[in-house]
């Protein structure tokens, strides 16, 4: 059989199809809510005080805008981060690579 047919023999054909094509296929997404709106919860406030800081002049915007923008970047660079540790211990509790056709025929 190649790989372009799939097995219909077996429980769920569709899914040997999607691992060749998807080799993270089988990895689970977290949700992250709360993370994502801590996220949104901090980012929103900052932005806000940016055009706030603005909207009151020259100087305000010079002392507020430097230190929301290095906020939202870290909190953002935080949450990648988290979700990049958390997609890396997937893959390591997974075992070793396994390889796929494509991977065998190349």
């Amino acid at each position: 059989m190649t790989a372009d047919w799939p097995d219909y023999d077996a429980p769920n054909p569709g899914a040997a199809r999607r691992a060749r094509r998807d080799p993270g296929a089988d990895l689970v997404k977290p949700k992250r809510t709360f993370s994502r709106l801590t996220v949104i919860g901090t980012v929103v406030p900052a932005w806000l005080s940016i055009a706030w800081a603005i909207h009151l002049g020259v100087g305000m915007a010079q002392a507020v805008v430097p230190l929301m923008v290095v906020l939202i970047a870290s909190v953002i660079g935080v949450y990648q981060g988290v979700g990049h540790f958390d997609l890396r211990s997937q893959l390591q509790a997974r075992g070793p690579r396994r390889r796929t056709e494509e991977a065998e025929a190349s």
